[in-house]
């Protein structure tokens, strides 16, 4: 749980006077979506990232126009439904370290299939050392994921067209015959 004694308002202005109405965390979600992922509302994409509502939480690791430190914050969250969305975010795969993907991989099958579709974009980590924690799984469906990318080197394809479960093999066959 994240603590936050932040207070969101809506304020209102009819030219007269402005009114403060308190917002509910669902109002709060219904903003955080709605908020147009670009840069000049990173600010508060980052205000928002500390609301204790984990919606809110996991619509912020949806924008791809957060701060590293967003990303990071977002990346230590307590809530899988937020470390699921922020594992696939550009922002945090340009960040993310090999320490931080390996967290992932054990923590969550769903985690490790969507690193696994996108390994190419962790640009700070090791490709062989993603594909080594993924193997390590022996998730037959997070092993399809990563058989499946078509990023995949070539080197891994060999590898996985050998793979026990027939599927797997299939397809790490079939991107090796058409990359």
């Amino acid at each position: 749980m994240v603590k936050n004694n932040s207070k969101y308002s809506l304020l209102v202005e009819d030219g007269k006077e402005v009114s403060k109405i308190p917002l509910s965390c669902y109002a709060i979600s219904s903003i955080a979506t709605d908020l147009t992922d670009h840069k000049d509302n990173t600010k508060y994409f980052s205000i928002l990232s500390h609301h204790p509502s984990v919606d809110v939480r996991t619509n912020i690791a949806q924008k791809e126009k957060i701060d590293n430190e967003t990303a990071l914050r977002l990346a230590k969250d307590s809530s899988i439904s937020v470390i699921r969305v922020i594992s696939s975010n550009s922002v945090f795969k340009k960040i993310a370290t090999i320490d931080m993907l390996e967290k992932f991989i054990k923590l969550d099958e769903e985690v490790a299939r969507n690193i696994a579709y996108n390994i190419s974009g962790y640009s700070e980590c090791d490709i062989d050392k993603i594909v080594e924690l993924l193997i390590q799984t022996e998730s037959p469906e997070t092993i399809y994921n990563l058989a499946s990318n078509s990023d995949l080197p070539k080197k891994h394809l060999k590898n996985l067209s050998n793979h026990p479960d027939p599927k797997v093999a299939i397809e790490a066959k079939y991107r090796l015959e058409n990359n």
